[in-house]
């Protein structure tokens, strides 16, 4: 072969290698690694038992099974902690331990003393079970309390009582202490002895001028 043709060859393979190269297919971009997949929290249980934590401890006698009691509280749903409840900006709440409450909250009081604050963490069981209480908690829903003992109702009302005989005994007195100045105004005056005039009753003397 001629050097010429030698060289022709080599200038067309130059032309065509770049047409070549571009009509390659782009080679892909290798695909990221998969993010890990993550699964939904799992619901919160509900509690086994009911749980009660002393947040402050009250002075005084403890309450027991039958004590009217009443009480300040706030009542959230344990899963999401929504506050369905609350006697802020009420009068307290007063009820009979063991009466017209979920057992949760009759369980739960008992031992407490007055000025004492305690949490209830309440299973649903001892709270509003399957029914649920509609439309603020639902089914089968562990509640959340944190209750306030301000004292027993008996005490609240026997204060009263002492206070009402109290004024009824000074009322008492007022009235005896005006009686007895009234039969002393009333009371007739005594006669008293008559004194005697030491001139009227003084003894005559005879004139000397008379016979």
């Amino acid at each position: 072969m001629s050097s010429s043709r030698v060289q022709t060859s080599i200038a067309l393979g130059a032309l065509l290698l770049p047409l070549a190269l571009g009509c390659q297919a782009p080679v892909p971009e290798p695909a990221p690694d998969p993010k890990p997949t993550t699964s939904a929290a799992a619901p919160i249980p509900d509690p086994p038992e009911l749980v009660s934590e002393d947040l402050k401890v009250g002075d005084g006698r403890e309450v027991k099974a039958g004590d009217k009691i009443k009480v300040n509280y706030v009542g959230r749903l344990l899963r999401t902690g929504f506050k369905f409840d609350s006697s802020e900006g009420k009068k307290p709440f007063e009820f009979t331990v063991g009466e017209g409450v979920i057992e949760g909250w009759s369980k739960g009081v008992v031992g407490m003393k007055p000025g004492g604050k305690r949490k209830l963490t309440i299973p649903s069981k001892l709270a509003y079970g399957e029914r649920g209480s509609p439309p603020k908690i639902p089914a089968n829903a562990p509640l959340v309390f944190e209750v306030e003992l301000l004292g027993y109702v008996e005490d609240a009302d026997a204060g009263t009582a002492d206070a009402g005989a109290s004024d009824a005994g000074a009322a008492d007195a007022a009235d005896a202490g005006d009686k007895k100045k009234s039969d002393k105004k009333d009371e007739p005056k005594k006669d008293e002895p008559k004194k005697a005039d030491p001139k009227k009753d003084e003894p005559k003397t005879a004139d000397p001028a008379k016979k």
